[in-house]
């Protein structure tokens, strides 16, 4: 299989976060990297995207916006 990037934008996202990270999560090939940007969200998006990147085995690179774009 070709390994796949996937690049993800969050603002806000906490209520659907944890279930679209456990989708990738659970894919059949895990992704090369994940790579997510998250635009200056003021709810727990930030810390689910933390919590995610150290407890999976693939590369994930979380960004974060200092201010909404």
């Amino acid at each position: 299989a070709m390994p796949i990037s996937i690049a993800m934008a969050v603002h806000n996202g906490e209520r659907f976060l944890r279930e679209q990270l456990a989708s990738l999560r659970d894919q059949t090939h895990p992704p090369a990297e994940l790579v997510i940007l998250d635009d200056a969200s003021t709810d727990g998006s930030h810390s689910i995207l933390q919590d995610f990147a150290a407890s999976v085995s693939f590369p994930v690179r979380v960004e974060r916006n200092a201010s909404n774009l």
